[in-house]
């Protein structure tokens, strides 16, 4: 059993006012290292510098490194459904695109472009089925659509 120098031998007790430097082992590199017992009682001090514990977490975002992935879906904060596709032209920073305009561009054999907007016809976001969705040209022709159908917009009824 390895014991702290800040330890009494005898009693067991820590000696206050001591604190021992305690010898580590960098999990990256390797290289030998001192740190106080208290890091390493947190959780910290497994690396001998901040290049080594960036080395360690080195693609942690990556699909399934990362605990919260699940599986490349999420949803937005509006309620569509949005799918890891990074290598997508309108993509968003994170890599995402909606769901509904994926299957819209599958039916079409292209890209959406950016105006034109993707319908819901029975207003449920998360209904992605391709005999739901219908391509309006603008958001003015959208808004029109979506009125006449007896919809709701933005939480009022028409």
């Amino acid at each position: 059993m390895r014991y702290l120098p800040c330890i009494d031998k005898i009693t067991g007790r820590f000696l206050k006012g001591k604190v021992a430097p305690f010898n580590c082992k960098c999990l990256v590199c390797g290289k030998q290292f001192r740190t106080k017992p208290s890091r390493i009682a947190i959780g910290k001090g497994k690396f001998c510098s901040k290049v080594c514990k960036g080395i360690s977490q080195k693609g942690w975002w990556e699909k399934g490194k990362n605990p919260r992935w699940n599986n490349g879906i999420q949803i937005h904060e509006l309620g569509y459904i949005l799918l890891s596709q990074p290598k997508h032209p309108y993509s968003t920073k994170q890599g995402y695109v909606r769901e509904h305009r994926l299957v819209m561009e599958q039916k079409l054999k292209r890209y959406l472009k950016p105006k034109e907007i993707v319908h819901h016809i029975n207003g449920i976001k998360t209904d992605n089925r391709i005999d739901n969705l219908e391509l309006v040209a603008s958001q003015s022709e959208h808004i029109k659509n979506y009125h006449q159908y007896g919809g709701h917009f933005y939480g009022y009824s028409s």
